[in-house]
């Protein structure tokens, strides 16, 4: 073949990969950019500008993702059955806590401080909780002060059905990401810029065999980051982990305050 036409038809298909290639007004494959006048295809949805495929690892449900919810239906919403203002000299015993060598866990001005390690990788400091009946109810805490935006590390609510499948919300690297863990792998399902005032307080929810992620400023207004159609029992462990997946030289420390504290089920 001559050399300038597989020149011109690698260029061709290179244009098709970056502007997305559309049938019928929509994106016809996942990774493609997308907007309100670019659509996705049927089984696609538009997550942060790009086509994902909308299904869920654990059941092959939709996921539909950002926008804000009605606040009063979150509000009215009850919390799962503990809480934990971490204002005590100790840990409550609810929790189940893990701290491997290099990194810390504490609690310090009402506040529960978790610290990645500098030289260990792959280690998280944790606090766990018991399994708990998450049927129609929710999980919310605030975030005091996020681990250093500008590294690797990592910041963590975590929904687990086991410890090695779990649902996830991580900010690592100034990015705030959504999305379901199966043994180790990180299915990213939304991903957005992190902003600490913005997205000050985390929220899961679950309703109706589906668990919806949420950020906040107040506790009170919530904005969807990400949803799941889940196929398990409701019934999960809540984790908060701060740590690495490798050498990080100032990582920082997350801090927490204010789990379940703030309105409860409506009368």
């Amino acid at each position: 073949m001559d050399r300038d036409l597989l020149v011109t038809r690698w260029l061709a298909l290179a244009t098709l990969v970056v502007m997305g290639c559309t049938v019928d007004g929509s994106y016809s494959a996942e990774g493609f950019a997308c907007d309100e006048q670019r659509p996705c295809p049927s089984g696609f949805d538009c997550l942060t500008g790009v086509c994902t495929e909308g299904l869920s690892p654990f059941d092959g449900g939709t996921f539909d993702g950002g926008g804000e919810t009605d606040a009063a239906d979150i509000v009215c919403l009850p919390f799962v059955e503990f809480s934990d203002t971490f204002d005590g000299p100790d840990i409550d015993v609810q929790w189940d806590q893990t701290v491997p060598v290099g990194t810390s866990l504490e609690l310090g001005d009402g506040e529960l401080v978790l610290t990645p390690g500098v030289v260990n990788p792959t280690r998280f400091a944790r606090i766990r909780s018991a399994k708990v009946n998450f049927a129609d109810r929710r999980v919310a805490v605030e975030i005091v002060e996020m681990v250093n935006t500008a590294t690797p590390a990592m910041a963590e609510l975590r929904i687990n059905i086991t410890n090695q499948e779990y649902f996830l919300l991580r900010q690592t690297g100034g990015v705030l990401q959504f999305g379901v863990v199966e043994f180790g792998a990180f299915d990213v399902r939304a991903a957005l810029p992190y902003d600490a005032q913005a997205q000050r307080w985390w929220q899961f929810r679950e309703i109706d065999g589906e668990l919806i992620a949420d950020t906040s400023p107040d506790g009170q207004a919530w904005t969807v980051v990400g949803a799941v159609t889940h196929a398990v029992t409701p019934e999960f462990r809540v984790t908060i982990a701060a740590g690495t997946e490798e050498r990080v030289d100032e990582p920082g420390s997350l801090h927490i305050d204010n789990l379940n504290s703030g309105s409860s089920l409506c009368e």
